[in-house]
């Protein structure tokens, strides 16, 4: 297999011109030429249309250059492989994470992971979920771990890891419940109306987090515009002040969390089942995963099975006109 030649066709596709492709390719023109002719002559297709200005991929170009980037893929990640495997070089992994979510899943990760391939050196990148795709496109990290969609910058691919369920953090205001407040029970979660939320304001996670991405589907979806009181990176931050009465908030945290307020807040949701979202690991669209950050992604997918996010279905879901009888 001539994967000299591959690389010639896939910077010609990239340069869309010989002249170009040569120079990136370190050889001349006129050999880089008869390569492309004779890759063409073999295969009896013409892979590009030279009529055209720039050059461009034929049909058949598209496709055979499709399979020419799997197999490339495929030899790179098998050359990073055979490498570590070997021991002939310390890897090295730049690893982006949210801030919100490194506190939580690092911890159970890393250990791991470090004790499982020793001769991989890691870095670990915290940034909101924003920063972190714009480090990837960037090149200034590898890999993103338990982020979430949507994704919003171009460019990026994605696989899913678990997923999670959201809830509203509630103060116990009479805007929300009107005269009859219900007692904050950790096996009860409030099923709202989106009108009981009109005159509440959000503590809100900062616009470039997965967290208000998700905020605003949840909005979208109920046809709200919550005034937003104040913005924190810190959803723990959010909840507590929830807790204690300044707005309503978004949480994907473990509930045992809330035994350290001082006051335990109310739970509450406007889909039975909750709101869901999809967790992911991320990477640059094009760049072959290596062999370590493949083996990050297993890892992370393996926690994430065994330490999963509490079961929404255990909980016991009240409805607005039965709050009067847990009182």
């Amino acid at each position: 297999m001539d994967f000299v030649r591959f690389e010639y066709l896939i910077a010609l596709d990239e340069c869309k011109s010989f002249s170009r492709a040569a120079e990136k390719c370190f050889i001349s023109q006129p050999a880089l030429t008869k390569s492309i002719n004779k890759l063409e002559e073999s295969l009896g297709v013409r892979l590009f249309d030279r009529s055209k200005n720039p050059i461009a991929l034929t049909y058949a170009g598209e496709h055979y250059l499709r399979g020419v980037r799997n197999i490339m893929a495929m030899k790179t990640q098998l050359d990073l492989e055979m490498a570590e495997i070997a021991g002939n070089r310390k890897e090295h992994l730049a690893v982006g994470i949210p801030e919100s979510r490194g506190q939580k899943w690092l911890g159970q990760i890393l250990p791991l992971y470090a004790e499982a391939y020793p001769d991989v050196d890691i870095q670990i990148f915290e940034s909101t979920s924003q920063g972190l795709e714009e480090a990837l496109i960037e090149g200034k990290i590898d890999l993103i771990i338990v982020s979430t969609l949507p994704i919003l910058t171009p460019g990026i691919d994605y696989e899913a890891l678990a997923s999670e369920s959201l809830l509203f953090v509630l103060p116990p205001a009479h805007e929300i419940f009107g005269d009859v407040i219900p007692p904050a029970m950790r096996d009860t979660v409030y099923h709202l109306r989106p009108e009981q939320l009109r005159h509440t304001p959000f503590i809100s996670p900062l616009k470039t987090q997965g967290l208000y991405r998700a905020s605003r589907q949840i909005f979208e979806k109920h046809g709200m515009m919550p005034r937003i009181l104040l913005e924190t990176v810190n959803p723990d931050t959010a909840a507590s002040l929830a807790s204690e009465g300044l707005g309503f908030s978004l949480t994907t945290m473990n509930l045992s969390n809330f035994h350290a307020f001082p006051t335990v807040p109310l739970l509450g949701t406007l889909d039975v089942p909750p709101f869901e979202r999809t967790l992911i690991a991320s990477w640059r669209r094009g760049k072959p995963l290596s062999f370590p950050a493949r083996k990050l992604i297993d890892l992370t997918r393996e926690c994430m099975r065994n330490h999963p996010e509490l079961d929404y279905t255990a909980f016991r879901f009240c409805r607005p006109e039965e709050v009067e009888t847990l009182i």
